[in-house]
């Protein structure tokens, strides 16, 4: 039991009160040309990233990982937040940076990706998503 003040009178709440959610990070990787990184798993293309695990001691250090572990770039730092949304299940929200990379020379795919690709906005619609909307809702905030 956790007890708060809403300034209307103490209460008391369980944490099974709560809903638990997961934060999801993608990084868009320019090239010097501007062109987007894209990767392929057996689900479809995507951006870079993954889910926010227990051991990440923030958003900023979970997108690091996940990008190291997917393409073996190092994250020299963020340029901005681009989107932000929540799953359709309620349970996820999905964060897109914009982020710079030290070396994209070191470029390397994970176990999990057959290929990559550097593309142009107006290009992501021709590729299949893992999730659909992405390309319209990327089209719409890097215009």
């Amino acid at each position: 039991m956790r007890r708060f003040d809403s300034g209307l009178g103490l209460h008391y709440m369980n944490q099974t009160d709560h809903k638990p959610h997961f934060i999801s990070q993608q990084t868009i990787i320019r090239s010097g040309d501007g062109k987007i990184l894209i990767l392929k798993n057996k689900n479809g293309w995507m951006l870079p990233g993954g889910r926010m695990e227990h051991r990440d001691k923030g958003c900023f250090e979970a997108l690091q990982r996940e990008t190291r572990e997917e393409t073996d770039l190092e994250v020299g730092g963020m340029n901005k937040i681009v989107d932000v949304d929540i799953s359709t299940s309620g349970l996820t929200y999905a964060v897109v940076f914009d982020v710079q990379i030290k070396d994209l020379s070191q470029l390397k795919l994970s176990h999990e990706h057959q290929e990559y690709a550097f593309v142009s906005i107006a290009e992501l619609q021709n590729y299949p998503f893992a999730y659909p909307a992405l390309p319209s809702k990327l089209e719409k905030v890097l215009q």
